[in-house]
């Protein structure tokens, strides 16, 4: 079956003359031009490439939600990529009361969602607005009617508020006041009307009174965003011509390299970004199943190399975009030498580095030997195996062990051959590959190197990731409270360093903590920041089988509960017994916390086991773990 991409692009400079508050752009038509061009020359493979463009005065609200329901909804399928992409002005506006209940802020305050702003959503006459923005709400119900029918479903929005265009979201901070090229626009403040806005034909409202609850969709979708939600994204001059900077390095990006997974993509186009923009931070999220780790725009899968990470030139050197919480070592353990490539794939070494320092989610090292050139990228690779790396027996014959040790090298496992006490095994024959863990099958597939390493890789990173503390923390476990709410009980956990809650399903005995019972139910999640001064949350699922999810990431000012996860099941996945982890982690700068993000191990035959758990990190080297085990059994 070939593979057809329909692709929606809209780019708006010049906003309706009759819009309040808002200054036109100069930038975003070219980039619509730019990348119309991209996806027709750059040759993706497609035996149909299908785009549709709307510009200024076309890309009215109507406009752009039509054109995306006849060109994109319509086309979608088992055979297609859509991909809507817009650059504009973005913004926030009130949310209808419909979805107050699950806001956590004070009496005072309203939960506010993210808008992209068409072309007449801001005129006003005889003191009111013509139209509404569209909604992040609204673009989620597009998105899931595209979904369902199968294919790929990318977004890719270059607007200020960008980062969770296609989600529910709460407000978020306030930033401080930036230059006139930035793409944002003030919060709509129409509060009254805001309280009892529709979306699409009352779309949530008919579900509210259907179920009783109002729920965002989360179809399989992938968003490229060109800044966090509640940041900024920018144009500028870029080669003598007024561009989007997130556009800008995408498209020459994917010009160099169009077979780029979309998580390489992204680390670099973050990396050019903060090179040139410093303070402009995208975002990229995947959602459901959809693999990041296909190429872009693509079903292409390739395994890639995870052993190797991007290094960049900062202010004060050089440094690796891999940190203590994904390697498997000690705080204190810099011994640690790194070989530097050109690009992912080259064999050639060009320079050696050796560790300074190792901070949460980033190394800074020293060029030992070799020079690179301070405006490039590179790509490094730990020399050896990493103390602490996750041991792995090896089953396999004798006389192909030496072969297979350097065939299936990761600086993050080690293989033991013949050594059955360890928990995880792997079992090779010439022709097929099997890992399981005590005894329990967890893959079993056709021989495959690339396929083994990375598998091998995602379990140890999830191990490493599950089983980090800091024992030389200076903060105080009571300061960051993390709570599970157990919906139709009225209870609330605190959860202390280490908390385990059992549960049962709906037949069994119900769920217990310190001798309470409750039965299976949903759940929800809230952290408190007691500290007094402001710290970053980030909340992460670790699954059973090996993905890593990143919930939430914000900022929590001091003495401030926020809701991090609401959508909690206590589930046995068909599994007799379960246990999952949600992990975490509290710190005092911004994580790049996208990329924890990892997707499940993968094969022919693939057994889950349940996990979730919670972590916290601190200052930029001083953190702390809180950890939840959710123990579920028929």
């Amino acid at each position: 079956m070939s593979q057809k991409l329909y692709a929606l692009l809209v780019g708006i400079n010049e906003y309706h003359p009759e819009s309040y508050k808002i200054g036109n752009l100069t930038g975003c038509v070219n980039d619509v031009n730019a990348m119309e061009q991209l996806l027709h020359n750059k040759g993706f493979g497609f035996s149909k490439t299908k785009t549709e463009t709307l510009l200024n005065q076309q890309a009215t609200r109507k406009g752009i939600i039509g054109a995306f329901k006849k060109h994109l909804i319509a086309n979608a399928g088992p055979d297609t990529t859509t991909l809507f992409y817009f650059s504009g002005h973005g913004s926030r506006q009130i949310a209808s009361e419909v979805f107050h209940k699950y806001s956590p802020l004070t009496d005072n305050e309203y939960i506010k969602e993210e808008t992209l702003i068409c072309y007449d959503s801001r005129a006003r006459r005889n003191g009111k607005f013509l139209e509404k923005d569209l909604a992040d709400k609204e673009l989620a119900i597009l998105i899931e009617q595209a979904a369902r029918k199968g294919g790929q479903v990318v977004i890719i929005l270059d607007s200020c508020n960008s980062g969770s265009g296609t989600r529910l979201t709460q407000d978020r901070p306030e930033v401080q006041q930036i230059p006139a090229q930035a793409k944002t626009i003030e919060d709509r403040a129409d509060k009254s009307e805001a309280l009892k806005r529709s979306y699409l034909g009352d779309y949530y409202k008919k579900m509210l009174k259907k179920t009783g609850q109002a729920i965002v969709p989360k179809s399989k979708h992938l968003l490229l965003a060109g800044c966090k939600s509640g940041w900024y994204s920018y144009e500028r001059n870029h080669e003598g011509m007024q561009r989007g900077s997130f556009t800008y390095h995408l498209e020459n990006t994917i010009k160099e390299n169009p077979q780029l997974t979309y998580n390489q993509l992204f680390k670099l186009v973050y990396s050019r970004l903060q090179k040139y923009e410093n303070i402009q931070k995208p975002e990229i999220e995947s959602f459901k199943d959809f693999n990041p780790d296909t190429c872009f725009l693509t079903k292409k899968t390739g395994f890639e190399k995870r052993n190797r990470h991007l290094v960049r030139k900062v202010e004060n050197g050089w440094q690796v975009e891999t940190g203590f919480l994904r390697m498997p070592i000690e705080k204190t353990y810099t011994n640690i030498q790194w070989t530097i490539f050109n690009n992912l794939d080259a064999e050639k070494i060009i320079a050696v580095a050796s560790t300074e320092h190792i901070h949460a989610d980033y190394t800074q090292v020293n060029l030992q030997c070799g020079s690179l050139n301070s405006t490039q990228e590179y790509w490094a690779e730990v020399v050896g195996v990493l103390k602490g790396s996750q041991e792995v027996g090896l089953v396999a014959p004798t006389q192909t062990i030496g072969e297979l040790e350097k065939e299936l090298y990761s600086p993050l496992v080690k293989l033991v051959h013949q050594e059955a006490r360890l928990h995880y095994q792997l079992k090779v024959s010439p022709k097929m590959y099997s890992i399981s863990k005590r005894g329990k099958l967890l893959v079993r597939d056709k021989y495959d190197t690339s396929a083994i390493v990375s598998n091998l890789e995602k379990i140890a990173t999830w191990e490493t990731l599950l089983d980090k503390q800091n024992h030389q923390t200076t903060l105080n476990q009571s300061d960051y409270r993390l709570t599970l709410e157990i919906e139709k009980h009225g209870s609330q956990i605190i959860v202390d360093k280490e908390s385990r809650i059992r549960a049962v399903t709906s037949k069994g005995i119900p769920i217990r903590h310190n001798n309470k019972k409750y039965q299976a139910a949903p759940y929800k999640v809230y952290a408190e920041n007691l500290s007094g001064h402001s710290v970053y949350f980030t909340l992460l699922c670790l699954n059973p089988d090996y993905g890593i999810r990143v919930y939430e990431h914000l900022e929590i000012n001091g003495s401030k509960k926020m809701l991090l996860f609401d959508q909690g099941l206590f589930t046995t996945l068909g599994q007799a017994t379960t246990v999952s982890y949600l992990k975490l982690i509290v710190s005092t700068n911004r994580l790049v916390s996208t990329l924890f993000n990892q997707e499940p191990i993968t094969g022919g035959r693939r057994i889950s086991l349940t996990r979730e758990e919670t972590e916290i990190v601190a200052p930029s080297d001083d953190w702390l773990t809180k950890t939840v085990t959710l123990i579920v059994e028929k």
